[in-house]
């Protein structure tokens, strides 16, 4: 089963008209569908309720500075009521970031987020949001037919230095049109942090880019996809907000966005559990088992520091094993030399299960939350269809643990 059945992106915009003294403008929303997959076999149904991912992007579209505060309600409440009484599984908010409160210079984006967990905040429903300041506006969860499917960042060139090769300095997006009219590819925009500002403030950047499309014209036809390729200079490690023109078969302009993390897409096998004790000694200092490791392909494991293998660097450099762990003391991790061995940050296990408690979405999202201002990427593994969109959106690599295809699992086998 492929993790795309799982979650449909869709991403539209919703413009709110402009006022006079508004300085606040919703330029766009993400709204991501749950859905089930009609090819799972369960002994018991599955928790039966839909609801939806959202990402909404708030810009200052004013002269004075726009403080977003913990303030913020949505239909009348504070986002953490919102979690307490189901209708939400997580958020990330104001008043979760460290200084709960975002302040926007003119023209700056910031991103607030929130995954659903009932139908009332599913595809199609209408909502009011409040930013503190008395203004009340009116959305809704619209589910568009035409989105990006997905974004991928690379690195190209032949003689870049060992550093260089971190940061990525090519975009690729793919969009998919499931509507029945055609639509129109015109450009691109990538939006970044200014220099020292985190992660919760975006500007446009003039980085020096060169955007070409497959079809040529830009032109996408009805059930078709395209994709977008943006050549640019290197592109920090951090958040970004990818921002697709176009327009509808009325000439009527429409724009596309996704908010995620950059880091340069690698394909890495993990063996998992591939340290333990031998002996004394740990099995990653011995050698012939190093070379049956590399000899399968197996680039990645559950490791952060191993005695007598991560820290002689010569053993290390010629059977390197990518670190998968919680890599604590961030500031320890997080640097030029390190990042290349790093594959992403992963201790919470299998969150759906938590032991038998199901951890929470909002204690997944406040535990990797941290390392949001790091070039890190976090993961969370998932392990079964259930309940797993309630902890879409959480981590920069949600991991699939394939237990159907190698160990006994939680659906039905003799049901397919």
């Amino acid at each position: 089963m492929k993790i795309q059945n799982l979650f449909l992106v869709c991403l539209f915009l919703l413009g709110l008209g402009s006022r006079s003294g508004l300085t606040q403008e919703m330029v766009g929303l993400t709204v991501t569908p749950h859905l089930l997959s009609s090819e799972m076999r369960w002994r018991r149904p599955p928790e039966p309720t839909l609801s939806a991912r959202v990402e909404m992007f708030l810009q200052n579209q004013g002269e004075k500075v726009l403080t977003l505060t913990d303030e913020l309600r949505f239909d009348g409440k504070p986002p953490e009521e919102l979690v307490k009484e189901g209708a939400w599984a997580w958020h990330d908010m104001p008043g979760q970031w460290p200084d709960q409160r975002v302040e926007l210079k003119t023209r700056e984006l910031t991103v607030l987020e929130w995954n659903g967990r009932s139908e009332t905040w599913g595809a199609g429903s209408s909502h009011q949001w409040d930013s503190g300041a008395g203004e009340s506006h009116d959305f809704v969860l619209s589910s568009p037919s035409v989105w990006i499917s997905g974004v991928r960042f690379l690195r190209s060139g032949s003689n870049d230095s060992e550093k260089d090769l971190l940061f990525p300095n090519r975009v690729v997006i793919h969009v998919d049109n499931r509507g029945s009219h055609p639509f129109s590819l015109k450009d691109v925009k990538i939006w970044l942090p200014p220099e020292g500002a985190g992660t919760r403030r975006f500007v446009e950047t003039e980085v020096a880019r060169q955007v070409t499309m497959l079809p040529e014209d830009g032109a996408l036809g009805a059930n078709e996809t395209a994709v977008i390729q943006v050549e640019c200079a290197s592109l920090p490690l951090g958040y970004a907000v990818i921002e697709v023109l176009g327009a509808d078969a009325a000439g009527n302009p429409h724009r596309l966005w996704s908010c995620l993390r950059v880091k340069k897409e690698v394909f890495d096998i993990s063996g998992g559990w591939v340290a333990s004790k031998l002996g004394d000694r740990n099995s990653l200092t011995e050698e012939s088992y190093l070379k049956t490791l590399g000899r399968m392909h197996i680039n990645t494991g559950q490791i952060q520091d191993v005695a007598g293998y991560t820290d002689q660097p010569e053993l290390y450099a010629k059977y390197p094993i990518k670190r998968f762990n919680r890599l604590q003391p961030i500031e320890a991790y997080d640097r030029d030399e390190i990042l290349p061995t790093i594959h992403a940050v992963e201790f919470l296990g299998e969150p759906q299960y938590g032991g038998g408690k199901p951890v929470p979405p909002q204690d997944v999202h406040d535990a990797l939350a941290p390392y949001r201002t790091s070039r890190m990427a976090t993961s969370v593994t998932l392990s079964e269809e259930r309940t797993w969109r309630y902890y879409a959106g959480l981590s920069d690599y949600p991991h699939y643990d394939a237990y159907r295809v190698i160990a006994p699992a939680a659906d039905h086998w003799s049901g397919y």
